[in-house]
């Protein structure tokens, strides 16, 4: 039997409510993180909802929590086909507590009761769900920080779940200094992951985590010239 070779870019097509769009393959992004305001019917809990490049789906995400400015970070660069899976954010009053209860609920698990799939876990029930699967992972606010000698407990649980998808992770550096950067990507063993550091100014100085711009711009790069290519050097 004679081998067949990809050339060129590989295309899927992806519907998103009355949209159908064109789109590389390896340029979906998955995004999971926290909007307390969202149209809970669109973007129910622990489920993966597809937003095909469009604001009006995003915009039901409300103003609030990590997702939407994620979303417009990443929508900036592309129009990009986009898995979302929205977590709860702790209600807690103490800050250290709020941080760690939503940061348990972002890496998830499985549901003991229905079995279904929770938190980042949700990104592997993808496919099935939303007939795509991401192939560029982000957490914004979730990975830059540092437990320990162990590293960032998010980072830690979204590389199995990238192997499975054969996905990287685009994950924020601690936004402090060269020597916690490097202690930071020395936490991490897998090539799997895309370390960015520091993160980004925006509106008057204000800092935003990079990996969702970094993540729209691999997407952009992916979709017009080909995983190939480098976003290194690209603006």
């Amino acid at each position: 039997m004679t081998e067949q070779f990809l050339h060129g870019v590989n295309v899927i097509e992806v519907t998103s409510g009355a949209r159908t769009v064109r789109t590389a393959k390896s340029s979906v992004i998955g995004v999971i993180g926290t909007a307390p305001d969202a149209d809970e019917q669109k973007f129910p809990l622990n489920k993966p909802i597809l937003i095909a490049g469009s604001l009006k789906e995003a915009a039901k995400l409300g103003q609030s929590g990590t997702l939407p400015s994620a979303i417009n970070a990443i929508f900036s660069q592309i129009g990009a086909t986009v898995v979302v899976i929205r977590v709860e954010e702790s209600k807690n009053s103490d800050p250290e507590l709020k941080e760690e209860e939503t940061t348990a609920n972002v890496i998830g698990g499985v549901d003991e009761e229905t079995g279904g799939y929770q938190g980042i876990q949700a990104f592997l029930s993808s496919e099935s769900i939303v007939h795509v699967a991401p192939r560029i992972l982000i957490a914004p606010q979730f990975t830059h920080q540092l437990s320990g000698d162990a590293g960032n407990p998010v980072v830690s649980a979204l590389i199995p779940i990238a192997e499975k998808l054969r996905a990287i992770i685009v994950a924020d550096g601690p936004n402090t200094n060269d020597e916690e950067a490097i202690k930071w990507r020395k936490s991490v063993g897998s090539s799997r992951v895309y370390v960015v550091d520091p993160w980004v100014k925006v509106f008057e100085g204000e800092e935003k985590p990079s990996s969702p711009f970094v993540a729209g711009l691999i997407a952009k790069v992916d979709s017009e010239q080909g995983f190939w290519h480098s976003p290194s050097i690209k603006r």
